[in-house]
């Protein structure tokens, strides 16, 4: 628990955390005019957003001001750019190409279970993740499980590789047996 001492009444003191407070409202009123679109695009492409202005050497990124919005924005974010809000929708990984429920990407066990959810981690959601569409091939998980296949220093287990080999002819087969076949 936090304890004020007298040097956090200080005029300066005071007088730097009104400075702050203002900067933070300045930034976070710039950020609530952008488009969804736009600011999950921004935060997609870096997830340390660059600074529009600079008011110190520190500004290095605007990353936690970005999630703030999200945050305050909620569900909205989902809506405004047409991705589903059902927890049970189907979400894929941008990186490995897993598949997982909302419910289990926006919230997790341990140390913040029951703190987080779909509507306060749709910057978390956005940034890592999109919408699945099983009918498409899922083509960032084979990427990934033929780079993790052929990975030699500090790789998998045969037999790991082996179960990595059935996913991936899985995965590149799946399509083809939900397409109708044309006669």
């Amino acid at each position: 628990m936090y304890n004020p001492t007298l040097n956090d009444f200080n005029s300066s003191n005071l007088a730097e955390k009104s400075k702050q407070k203002e900067k933070d409202q300045k930034v976070m009123d710039y950020l609530s005019k952008i488009p969804t679109k736009e600011l999950a695009d921004n935060l997609r492409k870096d997830p340390h957003p660059k600074p529009v202005w600079k008011e110190s050497e520190e500004d290095e990124s605007w990353r936690h001001y970005y999630l703030q919005e999200f945050v305050r924005r909620g569900l909205q974010i989902y809506k405004d750019l047409g991705w589903p809000y059902d927890p049970d929708s189907l979400y894929v990984n941008r990186w490995t190409g897993g598949v997982e429920k909302l419910k289990d990407v926006a919230t997790s066990n341990g140390a913040f279970e029951g703190r987080q959810n779909i509507e306060n981690q749709s910057w978390s959601v956005v940034e890592n993740w999109e919408p699945y569409d099983p009918t498409k091939r899922n083509e960032t998980r084979i990427k990934y499980l033929k780079e993790s296949i052929n990975q030699e220093e500090g790789g998998y287990s045969a037999e790991t590789r082996k179960e990595m080999r059935k996913e991936l002819y899985i995965e590149e087969n799946r399509v083809l047996s939900i397409q109708p076949m044309h006669t």
